[in-house]
């Protein structure tokens, strides 16, 4: 098994082929899709032919990326994956300390989350945040590239059972500051309250 096959089976990435390339280059063709690419720190989902095409990817007895795979606009970081955030969690069930420095135990509901939905979510959607229009990388540069945060419409905690997940009907991608925003009730606010909150502000000035 690659490398690149090896990443996509940790991060559960559905493809059929997987290439790995440390620098953005690859020394095998694309044969099979969906495919995934991957370098150090990163991966770009190819769909179909279509998306080579929408890239400059040029498939030969090689693939090769113009201007390297993290240029890509799909290109997402691998250390966004490792972060996790506990923003469906009701504060009650939150205890702390004020001082600082002193362990404390805290015990909360965690809710799993299918890594594929995410990456369907942003395959289709992309890494704009659908509240505020923000791209990460537009103001932050290439430490964003790829990074973003997936809402769901519907938080896990209230379903309180497995459900079967629409990546495209009950996933938004938001940059955190929303995402942080829409969970300061029990009840989120939806995506559209979020647009009318920044309206106000808009015009307010």
């Amino acid at each position: 098994m690659s490398k690149g096959a090896n990443l996509a089976q940790e991060f559960g990435i559905e493809c059929r082929q997987a290439l790995y390339s440390s620098w953005g280059n690859f020394y095998a063709a694309i044969t099979d899709f969906p495919c995934v690419l991957f370098d150090e720190n990163g991966f770009v989902i190819v769909t179909s032919k279509n998306d080579l095409h929408a890239f400059g990817i040029k498939v030969a007895k090689r693939t090769n990326v113009p201007h390297r795979i993290a240029s890509l606009p799909t290109y997402q970081l691998l250390s966004s994956w490792r972060i996790r955030l506990p923003e469906e969690l009701p504060q009650e069930n939150i205890q702390t300390a004020h001082r600082e420095g002193s362990a404390v135990t805290i015990t909360v509901n965690r809710y799993e989350r299918d890594r594929k939905a995410r990456i369907k979510c942003i395959a289709h959607y992309g890494c704009v945040c659908h509240a505020c229009g923000v791209r990460l990388s537009d103001i932050y540069g290439s430490a964003a590239d790829g990074f973003i945060h997936v809402h769901h419409i519907t938080p896990i905690s209230s379903v309180k059972s497995e459900y079967e997940l629409d990546p495209i009907l009950d996933l938004r991608p938001l940059c955190p500051n929303c995402h942080a925003v829409a969970h300061l009730r029990i009840e989120p606010y939806s995506i559209e309250e979020l647009r009318a909150m920044l309206a106000i502000r808009s015009r307010n000035g």
